[in-house]
């Protein structure tokens, strides 16, 4: 009776669908939807059946189990996708019960469970590199959450006991391994534990799927080893700096991924102390960390306070954060009922999470910058599993129920069938009119609410007809009636075209948006070479010209620095570049357009030691940069830009890239960094002087720089072919190895 139980209070948590009673000390005000209660049509739908049937039945399967079956693994955290993988079909299985898809599901799910050995383990290291922080062998409890995940996930959605056994096994093995005078969790996963910490989400649920109480104790411990020797110190950092940038190491997937399961047990126990951090993370990331599309980190890191670089080389939006912060807003509208954390969801996924999934489903984005060239591929990576479980919970939140009625909170073209039957017809987020019509009544008064978009100023709402009053942008609107089949609710959300100031590193430009949707300038629709122009925004009026695109005028800055009007087509965010072609969303206005650029822009780049870090220090971008870090040892190290054509410079300035505990800035303690050029093609290089305007630094001490500062050097105009920056790198905390790091080189006449 237990087990049917757990499927019958649906929506309880997420996976849904799989809490006892009892094992919440707060319940939830809103309900997720069953997804088979919802079909999604237009662009949701579109997107949603394109991951159905071109992503998800073409993943690998002996990939995904490989490093299980064949231990170690190709790779350190190998073993994460089979578990995501699990996760996003079972929520589609669960949608539509497509037999090949359970055929799969069936597959993976036991082959994973034929890998689980005696001791409960379930991971892709060899015995002797478990739970550890050895080379290639430190995501081991990280990869048992995904698993804990994926075997919760396909028991939701086909009762089979064996997978909740399974995950139990994994869980009883963890608190042998890290309960009260075990090993620390610090010292078992990556980015100061967080990557292992993160396991308190599905050990939440697994307590909620079972009622053992031993799975809430190990919880609260996992919450504990937060503050272990070299813990993240998670609450007690985000309660006392109130930023998540300045939070453990900021290191963005991890962190979410840990509020996400601080937000369960939360839930599980009632104590507000679970719950505050999670708050304060929320309103940081709201405020501070978040892009225009919905979604956060650069370099895989929450970027610092008004840094929000949008170049491919800063590896803009992480897919797996975009998905992530999806979920964590979910956690919290389902506890508090409130609007707003939709309106966050509705950006990120008419946005970034659609702009992420190539068009027909098939291949995703890792990065997906607001200015470069998009790159999706099909490859088994950490985001191209991540995102086909945004794509998947979308029927969850759509439509959600409460006791006395259901919310309506995505709009577009779709249907819903729970306590009340609704129907959606609409081109939204394109236009602005959305008709929902109820197609099954109910016998006693019922509340609809709808969901008022924080930016529908101006919003109306007709029932019958007939207008309601009260309609306020950035709430729901609750109708309560006796509803019959055939009503009608007339909702019209104004889609005025706004121009939107930039701030901070976006100071001086300009983006577009329309309703949810962000707008990006596209190069393929304009003509000419536009690969050697750079386009700017005017002060006209935009216009719509189509349901999806809008024509602003624009500003061309061609070689020599001259201007030129044009008129510039903008195509929703999520459509752009959709063509491998350069698009961009912050449009600079005519002073910034007319700023001088480097003469070294796009000019071929290298450096003494290619790092693990490769962003571009010649794409006039000071929040890209490369480093030479390579876990070894250097006395010097330099950063290159070559030209096929000679400039004449007077100027050169060195931007500083990033800074790290273990090096990153130049060692001045023997001379200030060189700087060199080539006065011939294909020549020597040849020192004309040094960095003077480079603080006296030492290789341990962290100066305290800045990402992207400049430091200038001047000398009569000289012509050269070349520009290099010499230097000896710095290695921190850590004398074994050294590294710097380069975020631009410029060079100007004056």
């Amino acid at each position: 009776m237990l087990a049917l139980a757990a499927f019958i209070l649906a929506g309880q948590q997420n996976p849904t669908g799989l809490a006892l009673p009892g094992t919440a000390k707060v319940k939830d005000v809103v309900t997720l939807s069953i997804p088979s209660q919802v079909h999604l049509a237009g662009l949701l739908g579109d997107r949603y059946t394109a991951s159905e049937r071109h992503r998800l039945p073409y993943v690998d399967e002996d990939e995904m189990l490989s490093g299980f079956r064949r231990r170690p693994g190709k790779q350190a955290w190998i073993g994460e996708h089979a578990g995501k993988w699990l996760h996003a079909a079972s929520l589609t299985y669960e949608a539509h019960h497509d037999p090949q898809l359970r055929a799969k599901m069936d597959r993976v799910a036991h082959g994973l469970m034929q890998t689980q050995e005696d001791d409960g383990y379930m991971g892709t290291y060899p015995p002797g590199k478990r739970f550890s922080m050895a080379d290639d062998s430190d995501w081991d409890v990280w990869v048992s959450k995904y698993c804990m995940i994926g075997l919760l996930s396909y028991y939701q959605a086909t009762h089979e006991a064996a997978a909740l056994q399974s995950a139990r096994r994994i869980a009883d093995l963890l608190i042998r391994t890290f309960g009260p005078g075990g090993q620390l969790f610090s010292r078992a996963g990556e980015h100061q534990g967080m990557a292992a910490t993160s396991v308190l989400e599905p050990t939440v649920l697994l307590y909620r799927a079972t009622g053992d109480a031993r799975y809430l104790q190990f919880a609260r411990r996992i919450v504990e080893a937060f503050n272990e020797p070299g813990g993240s110190h998670i609450e007690r950092d985000l309660l006392t700096t109130h930023s998540v940038a300045k939070t453990a190491n900021g290191k963005a997937y991890e962190m979410l991924s840990n509020l996400v399961g601080l937000a369960e047990l939360y839930r599980a126990t009632g104590e507000q102390r679970y719950l505050k951090p999670v708050q304060i993370a929320w309103n940081d990331i709201v405020q501070n960390r978040l892009y225009i599309t919905g979604t956060g980190s650069s370099m895989e890191h929450w970027t610092g306070d008004g840094q929000m670089p949008n170049g491919e080389g800063a590896d803009v939006g992480e897919t797996c954060v975009t998905v992530t912060w999806i979920q964590l807003n979910l956690e919290l509208q389902r506890l508090t009922g409130e609007s707003k954390y939709l309106d966050q969801i509705e950006r990120s996924v008419y946005n970034h999470l659609f702009a992420a999934q190539r068009a027909d489903g098939a291949a995703w984005c890792y990065y997906t910058p607001l200015d470069g060239v998009r790159h999706p591929g099909s490859e088994t990576t950490c985001c191209l599993s991540s995102g086909p479980r945004g794509i998947a919970l979308m029927p969850a939140f759509a439509y959600a129920s409460r006791t006395d009625g259901v919310d309506v909170n995505l709009y577009g073209a779709s249907s819903y069938n729970g306590s009340l039957g609704l129907r959606q017809t609409s081109r939204y987020p394109f236009t602005p009119d959305v008709d929902v019509f109820v197609t099954k009544g109910s016998s006693t008064a019922e509340t609809l609410r709808f969901r008022i978009p924080a930016w529908a100023q101006g919003a109306t709402v007709k029932v019958s007809g007939r207008s309601t009053k009260s309609v306020q942008p950035g709430e729901y609107l609750p109708v309560r009636r006796v509803w019959r089949a055939g009503d009608r609710v007339r909702l019209h959300f104004p889609m005025p075209v706004e121009i939107v100031k930039g701030s901070g590193s976006n100071q001086g430009y300009c983006a577009v948006m329309a309703g949810p949707l962000v707008f990006a300038a596209d190069n393929s629709l304009m003509s000419g070479n536009s690969t050697k122009l750079r386009f700017g925004i005017g002060r006209g009026v935009p216009k719509r010209t189509g349901e999806s695109r809008i024509v602003v005028d624009g500003l061309i800055a061609r070689q020599g620095g001259v201007l030129a009007s044009q008129k510039l087509p903008l195509e929703p965010f999520f459509q752009a570049g959709a063509n491998n072609s350069r698009y961009t969303v912050w449009l600079p206005t005519k002073s910034a357009l007319k700023s001088p650029k480097s003469l070294v822009f796009g000019a071929d780049e290298s450096s003494s030691r290619i790092g693990n870090v490769q962003g571009s220090f010649a794409d006039g971008d000071p929040f890209t940069y490369s480093v030479t870090f390579t876990g070894k040892s250097a006395d010097r190290d330099w950063y290159a830009v070559d030209l096929a054509s000679p400039i004449v410079a007077g100027r050169i300035v060195f931007r500083h890239g990033e800074t790290f505990h273990d090096g990153g800035w130049f060692d001045t303690s023997s001379g200030k960094p060189e700087v060199q050029v080539k006065r011939a093609k294909g020549g020597t290089w040849e020192t004309i002087g040094a960095l003077s305007s480079y603080p006296q630094t030492d290789g341990s001490h962290d100066p305290g720089f800045n990402r992207g500062q400049a430091f200038e050097f001047r000398c009569a105009p000289t012509k050269v072919y070349g520009v290099r920056i010499v230097g000896r790198p710095s290695h921190g905390d850590n004398p074994a190895q050294a590294f710097s790091s380069c975020a631009e080189i410029e060079a100007y006449r004056n």
